[in-house]
């Protein structure tokens, strides 16, 4: 089948599944699936068997999986060029994936939908080319490397600009002085370089229905009032999308914490009511997506004392009986730390635990901690976390929910 006839139908088919879903007849859904699943059997795509077989495991609630993941972030190395402020990775250098990991992943690249290339700074794994260039031969599969850009020279903007692949690139300052105090041990002048380049070669091969290039900025006491120069150096370089990215409020980390903009009322007046009304504006008239965190309302709802330490009991629960809180990424996606500890998704808040680099990708997607969470989050277990769920709730505070398919 070709690929574009394969996504067609696998649109058509899981619409039609979600459909019945969403009218509560789960059991019309799996039969609709299971019988695509067969009809793509005969047609021998391993990939999109994979994907069918993992949403019927996800309706059926299955705790131990035939099918692989969709969704891979494993990172390459805990190495990193930068000491940046808001970094909760106190260490570096003592953890890399060993050749035995890169064989699985590679194993597995055939199945994915998503990859994540991160690290530590992914550019530094004597293993990252090899696993990209592997990769690169699925068009399918979409690439997510989330870099501090530095390493990115003239052959890597091209062969970045040639795949399938989101370029995420931290900044966290517009200005000199800003981004060389957040992101210690970087020069701006580097940056400008990098971001030129890729400006160079990017426009030459687009790819429809994602952004190439992203500029993720965390927001924070430090760099706030750079929000001033975002539109003017997002045109700069050609880049259509912003992501700013508020500060985990809930990490124990009192130097972490204090960097927080939601525990300055004052800095949060100006935010609300200059910064963000002036950012939508301009972006709107350069035609730049910005995604803004509603701070206002996460604040309004977490409670300041929550921001500033007073802990997540604070946060309103969504009724179960209004939107359906069954977390899919147990499911689908096998996310692990630099130290190995794996789990569904970087924000959950339970503990992690296994080790993937010792038990081995497969046996850790199916292992102790996997069928844990499957087992709570298809239970809606409130001991899971899912409730307080960081991530969870700033899409919920923004009316979003994570889909089904």
């Amino acid at each position: 089948m070709k690929t574009i006839e394969a996504t067609e139908n696998y649109k058509t088919e899981t619409n039609l599944a979600d459909s019945h879903y969403k009218k509560g007849d789960r059991g019309r859904a799996i039969d609709v699936l299971e019988k695509y699943r067969n009809h793509l059997l005969d047609c021998g795509d391993d990939f999109f068997v994979n994907k069918i077989t993992n949403k019927i495991e996800l309706l059926q609630r299955t705790i131990v999986l035939k099918s692989k993941p969709l969704k891979l972030e494993i990172p390459l190395t805990d190495k990193c060029n930068l000491s940046c402020i808001m970094c909760l990775q106190r260490t570096h250098g003592k953890h890399e994936i060993t050749g035995r990991t890169c064989r699985e992943i590679g194993a597995l690249i055939p199945y994915l939908e998503t990859i994540n290339w991160i690290g530590g700074e992914a550019c530094l794994s004597p293993y990252f080319e090899s696993l990209f260039d592997e990769a690169a031969r699925y068009p399918r599969l979409r690439h997510n490397i989330i870099t501090n850009g530095l390493f990115i020279d003239e052959r890597w903007a091209e062969k970045l600009a040639k795949t399938r692949t989101c370029v995420c690139v931290s900044v966290d300052g517009f200005t000199a002085e800003t981004y060389e105090y957040v992101r210690r041990g970087a020069r701006f002048d580097d940056l400008v370089g990098a971001l030129t380049r890729l400006q160079k070669y990017f426009p030459a091969y687009p790819v429809s229905g994602m952004p190439r290039l992203i500029l993720n900025f965390v927001l924070m006491k430090r760099n706030c009032k750079d929000l001033e120069h975002l539109v003017d150096f997002a045109r700069r370089f050609g880049i259509k999308t912003v992501q700013i990215n508020p500060l985990n409020p809930f990490q124990p980390d009192s130097e972490y914490r204090e960097q927080n903009p939601g525990a300055d009322p004052e800095l949060m007046q100006w935010y609300l009511n200059i910064a963000v009304p002036r950012l939508q504006r301009e972006a709107a008239e350069k035609n730049i997506q910005v995604g803004l965190p509603d701070l206002g309302r996460i604040v309004a709802q977490t409670n300041v004392a929550a921001l500033t330490g007073g802990g997540k009991e604070n946060i309103p629960v969504p009724s179960s009986d209004t939107i359906d809180l069954t977390c899919p990424y147990p499911w689908g996606s096998l996310f692990s730390d630099p130290e190995g500890r794996v789990g569904p998704f970087c924000q959950c808040g339970t503990a992690f635990g296994g080790n993937v680099y010792q038990e081995g990708i497969l046996a850790a997607w199916n292992g102790d901690v996997m069928r844990r969470y499957r087992q709570l989050a298809g239970d809606n277990d409130s001991s899971l976390g899912c409730k307080t769920c960081v991530m969870k709730h700033y899409r919920l505070a923004a009316g979003l929910c994570d889909p089904l398919w």
